[in-house]
């Protein structure tokens, strides 16, 4: 005698119909702001990641997938929904475990390998929703899918034990167990080499401590290039996921719950099969936390969306270009498409050359109000002797000392006389070079700037 009564079997089936339904509303939520926070160009720029466009792609997935998950808990015999219901809740289940397993292999094409994951985006979108068709299609024109007589809901409806089990395994769970271990895999090689990243990193600094300077950016590249298991593509890659470490921490959290998911639900669904059936307490137990498993993964996902630091980030520069707000700055690590540098400070060294006027016709009186000749004689126009500015303002020659005068002028040559405006000051080109200086640092800040801007892009 079979332990699912009639009773338990619509315990189950509320069970898988309710979570679901909550997970549906939930991933319709998130996509919902999701596509409000789109219309801003001032929010849009913080959704400008490309695992999280594969997120939103699998939100649409686990929102039908609950969509069908509910409509298949509500009915209560075989019927052609329920077959439908089964086709289209394995299909969206496929293609979002591929989504979630193609983000873990985004991470790791881009932080290992260095790879421009933009251009790859599509084949991951069209890759997924091609072989999930290839593994649901062929079970459905079958008849696999329907009512199932063992645990009294839609699902597999084949009863001969061994052809049930072989289509099951063939066409769900091994499927579905290589896209958990390929993210278990892809998330291990890159939390590897951001730890080795760090180590080289954190030896570099502790190099430069001794000489009482920072690491700059050049050195770092250096040391990294030079390890032999670093090669010359992905220095600067290495680089960037090491300021991008937080983040990137954030999106693995994806296919680590995926896999968490996926692995625990095919425990559950082998047990059950195996058993061929509910007959105790513990393979009912298991049952319900196969529907609360299956039903509740869209909650998962659509939780860890809503609190991705990217759409929180979009909705507050929402709110603050809509209405005005304003944020109070915290101390929270960003995931923003920019990173703040530490940038050197331009000084200008300037000097200022002072010409005094002597009069030499007695003590005590003020002097002379300046000429044109002798105001710009001051200013390094032309180099003439202050005294004999005043004689060619007044059109006269320069005047030369009388004999017997205690203080002997210097006798003036034709060189003193010229214009001096072709020979700038030593001032004059410290204060070029300095901005010519602070231009290229700003230029080297740009293109950094503008790089990390990619890379976030990228991941």
């Amino acid at each position: 005698m079979s332990y699912l009564t009639p009773e338990r079997a619509i315990v189950s089936a509320q069970l898988w119909k309710v979570t679901s339904a909550v997970g549906a509303g939930l991933c319709f939520a998130v996509l919902a702001t999701a596509v409000v926070l789109y219309t801003r160009r001032a929010s849009r720029v913080h959704l400008d990641r490309v695992s999280f466009r594969i997120v939103l792609y699998a939100l649409v997935a686990n929102m039908i997938f609950g969509i069908s998950s509910a409509v298949g808990g509500s009915l209560t015999g075989p019927s052609t929904s329920c077959g439908l219901s089964v086709f289209l809740l394995l299909l969206t289940l496929q293609v979002s475990s591929f989504l979630l397993f193609c983000i873990a292999l985004n991470l790791e094409l881009v932080v290992v390998h260095g790879v421009n994951s933009q251009k790859v985006e599509p084949y991951y979108i069209a890759g997924s929703i091609a072989l999930a068709l290839a593994l649901t299609i062929p079970p459905y024109a079958a008849g696999q899918y329907g009512w199932d007589s063992l645990e009294q809901e839609c699902w597999y409806t084949n009863e001969i034990h061994h052809q049930r089990v072989a289509w099951q395994v063939g066409t769900q769970l091994v499927w579905t167990g290589l896209a958990s271990i390929g993210e278990v895999v892809a998330a291990s090689i890159v939390t590897c080499h951001m730890l080795r990243i760090h180590a080289r990193i954190f030896n570099a600094t502790r190099a430069h401590t001794h000489t009482h300077s920072s690491t700059s950016s050049s050195s770092l590249r250096r040391r990294l290039a030079s390890d032999s298991s670093a090669s010359r593509a992905t220095v600067p890659s290495a680089i960037h996921a090491n300021a991008y470490k937080t983040v990137i921490a954030r999106i693995a959290l994806y296919p680590m719950a995926s896999c968490i998911v996926n692995l625990t639900s095919i425990a559950t669904v082998i047990h059950t099969t195996i058993t061929n059936g509910v007959h105790s307490r513990a393979d009912y137990n298991i049952l319900l936390l196969s529907d609360f498993l299956y039903g509740g993964r869209a909650i998962v996902y659509a939780v860890l969306a809503a609190t991705d630091p990217a759409l929180l980030r979009a909705a507050r520069a929402f709110i603050t270009d809509v209405f005005g707000w304003r944020w109070a700055a915290d101390n929270t690590t960003t995931a923003s498409l920019t990173t703040t540098y530490r940038k050197n400070t331009l000084r200008v060294r300037v000097e200022l050359n002072t010409i005094r006027s002597i009069d030499f016709g007695g003590a005590g009186t003020e002097p002379a109000a300046k000429t044109p000749v002798e105001d710009a004689a001051e200013r390094g126009k032309l180099r003439v002797p202050v005294d004999d500015a005043a004689s060619l303002a007044d059109g006269d020659a320069p005047r030369t000392p009388v004999s017997g005068d205690k203080l002997k002028m210097p006798t003036s040559s034709a060189s003193d006389y010229v214009d001096d405006a072709s020979e700038p000051e030593p001032s004059v080109f410290r204060t070029e070079l300095n901005e010519r200086r602070g231009a290229a640092i700003r230029d080297r800040d740009a293109r950094r700037e503008s790089a990390m801007e990619a890379f976030a892009r990228r991941i």
